[in-house]
């Protein structure tokens, strides 16, 4: 199911027309993702992991080089990261990252500065994102 279909259902359709994406990054910083059962990036090469802990879906995902400013576009694309699952991703340069969640219930939260070498897995939990 796609995310607008979910979020038609869940929040009608005036609603869904009023929300807008944030602005660009003027360069990505992923490749697609990948759906993992487990797992963490063994070397710094860019690659983390980011796993729903929480009861609800994800239906947004932004994360950027710290160094940037605007979050650029929704890295979960078409898709959603649904309670339980993992997804990772690989960036073009390893270091700090700043990270954005949207929930389906509207909900939003924010963590600056993970320095994904070391951060992995980044964990949503009901309360936020958890860094290690």
């Amino acid at each position: 199911m796609t995310k607008w279909m979910v979020a038609a259902a869940w929040a009608g359709i005036t609603a869904v027309a009023a929300c807008s994406s944030p602005a660009e990054d003027a360069r990505p910083a992923t490749a697609a993702p990948s759906r993992v059962a487990s797992g963490s990036a063994a070397a710094c090469d860019g690659s983390f992991q980011i796993t729903n802990a929480s009861p609800r879906v994800v239906m947004r995902l932004f994360f950027k080089d710290s160094a940037l400013s605007g979050w650029g576009s929704d890295k979960l694309g078409q898709n959603m990261l649904n309670p339980r699952e993992s997804l990772t991703f690989r960036t073009d340069s390893p270091g700090a990252y700043d990270f954005r969640v949207l929930w389906q219930d509207g909900r939003s939260v924010e963590y600056r500065r993970a320095n994904i070498c070391t951060a992995t897995p980044i964990t949503i939990s009901n309360t936020g994102l958890n860094v290690r």
